[in-house]
This record gives structure tokens, C-alpha cells and sequence, in this order.
């Protein structure tokens, strides 16, 4: 219980209350009035099916997942089969504890509220690509276990972050925002889930590339990079009083100046490039250009939600 509850944040405690006293009733009619007076395993059975059935069939939502835990937990079939009315009264106790103190701590530890979830998830999803850009950097000196373990968390939370982010804006009330699209936020999700496979695309093109022998091609990428991680940074603050991503579109923007500066140092220097080093240096510089990309559409999506109303504090 305490298991399916911790990792269905998004889903309000409250909400489970009337359900688990509605289960709680039902099934205790059946555990003192029915199971006593079964004597074969297949009249269990049967029961079982027709409890299954009608959970399935007539319920919908968290009610459907409270009440088969309710029946599995009361059905413990053994051999043979015993029946404790006080040890079923305390297993009920227990849960009906349990969903308070997971309510209570859901205040004290972080805000229950959806939009808030929303902010902080989005917030640590541009930490970790931030960090994971700032990694791609070229160096002989071998990465400590500190670092491949970093690496590996952020590598895990770009990846698992878009689905929680998915899930949470679904269980935002769209009768306390009238002013957000909830299109827009699903567009949001979308984009995050570009941004990881441009970031994919970005650390195998970093791991195959090697250091160019010109300086100004290495400049203009260390250049490229300090930018992504400014506007990264600026929108792992999102849970802060200013919102900075009009900033951020206009450094994603001066990136386009950076390129054509670039291309004209290539043509400059085309002699002194072999094929080789100008294919894996035009990779790398593709996979910056797609996470750029990406970037910049979540930034003109972001302009787009009020987020300001998202930060006021209100009662629930």
C-alpha cells in the first residue's frame, strides 16, 4: 500500500478516503458473513472472480486499484484457510494511518499541488541537461567515479523526467487556470521528449569527435556551449520569482552568428582539415544545432503558458 501510494503522487490522498471506507465495509461483510462458510478451494475461486469481475467492470480510477488491494490482502489464500476479524480490523487501521501520514507528508516535504510538481520536474529536467552539456568537453585525463556516477543519474533523470512531467500536467485543475491551453503543456511534453533524443544524438557525436587542431573551430564550440548551459540555467530557476525565458530565446538566437562565423573559418582553413576530423566535427556540430533547435521550441512554448499564475499561492 504504502508503495502504490508513494509512487502515485500525482493522485490526491483525499480522493482515496471514500473509496478505501466504501472497500472497507463491503469487504468486511464478506470476510465474517461469506468466507466462513466456504469449505472448497474453488468456491474461493469463484469468489474471487466475481469480486474481480465487478471491480473491473463497474469502477474506474483509484478506486479500482484500492479495491483490489483490499480484496488480495483479505483473500490470502492459505492451506488452510483461517479468518481473524480482529487482525482484518487492524490491517484496516493500519491503511486508513498509513493514507494520513502520507498526506500529512506530502505538505511538509513538498507541495502537493500539481502545477507545482510541474514546475520542479521541468526545473530538474534543464539541471541535468545542463550538466550533461557542460561534460561535453574533450579531455585525455580519465572521468573519476564521482563524475561516470553524476554523468549516469543525469543521463537517468533527462530520460525519466518527460513521462513524470506528462503524468503531473495531466492532474493540473484546468478550472483554477482558465488562462492555460492545456494543449500548450502537452506541446511542452513533446518538446522535452525531442530535447532528449537531440541530447542523445549530442553525447554520441561528442564521444566519437577529437580535438581540432583549430583553435577558432574549438572557440566557437566552447562558445556554442556556454550559451546552452546560460539558457539551461535560466530555466532551472523556473521555480523562482522571475521567469527568464525571453532572455534565453535571445541567446539561443545569437547562436545563428556563431555559425556563420564558423563556416567562415572552414572555408579559410579547408586545406588544413582532413575528411575524417571535418565529418566528425560536423556531427558534433549537428548535434549542438538539434539541441538548439529543440531549446529554442521550448522556449517559444514556455512564452506562451502563464507561469506567473502557476506560482501564485492559493488554498486547497
Amino acid at each position: 500500500f504504502a508503495l502504490i501510494f508513494a509512487g502515485a503522487q500525482h493522485v490526491k490522498t483525499v480522493k482515496l478516503i471514500i473509496p478505501f471506507f466504501i472497500v472497507m465495509f463491503l469487504t468486511s461483510l464478506i470476510y465474517v458473513f461469506v468466507l466462513p462458510k466456504l469449505t472448497m478451494f474453488y468456491q474461493l475461486g469463484i469468489l474471487l472472480f466475481a469480486c474481480m469481475f465487478v471491480i473491473q467492470y463497474f469502477l474506474s480510477g483509484p478506486a479500482v486499484t484500492i479495491f483490489t488491494l483490499v480484496i488480495l490482502q483479505l483473500i490470502a489464500i492459505n492451506n488452510p484457510q483461517t479468518y481473524d476479524a480482529s487482525k482484518l480490523l487492524n490491517s484496516f487501521v493500519f491503511v486508513a494511518l498509513l493514507m494520513w501520514f502520507l498526506y500529512g507528508m506530502s505538505y511538509l516535504i513538498n507541495s502537493p499541488r500539481p502545477e507545482k510538481a510541474f514546475l520542479k520536474l521541468v526545473s530538474r529536467f534543464f539541471k541535468s541537461a545542463g550538466y550533461l552539456v557542460s561534460q561535453q568537453i574533450e579531455t585525455k585525463s580519465r572521468p573519476s567515479f564521482l563524475q561516470l556516477y553524476k554523468t549516469a543519474f543525469y543521463e537517468h533523470e533527462l530520460h525519466s523526467l518527460p513521462a513524470k512531467v506528462k503524468v503531473w500536467g495531466k492532474a493540473i485543475d484546468k478550472k483554477l487556470f482558465p488562462n492555460t491551453d492545456f494543449q500548450q503543456i502537452e506541446e511542452l511534453v513533446n518538446t522535452l521528449d525531442v530535447m532528449v533524443v537531440r541530447m542523445d544524438t549530442l553525447t554520441e557525436a561528442n564521444s566519437r569527435s577529437q580535438e581540432n587542431n583549430l583553435v577558432e573551430l574549438n572557440e566557437i564550440i566552447t562558445s556554442w556551449r556556454g550559451r546552452l548551459i546560460k539558457a539551461f540555467d535560466s530555466w532551472d530557476n523556473l521555480t523562482e520569482e522571475e521567469i527568464k525565458s525571453k532572455s534565453s530565446e535571445l541567446v539561443l538566437k545569437r547562436m545563428d552568428e556563431l555559425e556563420k562565423k564558423m563556416k567562415v573559418i572552414v572555408a579559410k582553413n579547408s586545406g588544413k582539415i582532413d575528411e575524417n576530423e571535418g565529418i566528425q566535427f560536423y556531427h558534433l556540430l549537428g548535434g549542438y544545432r538539434g539541441v538548439t533547435e529543440a531549446t529554442l521550441r521550448f522556449a517559444q512554448v514556455a512564452d506562451q503558458l502563464d507561469w506567473k499564475q502557476w506560482k501564485e499561492e492559493r488554498f486547497q
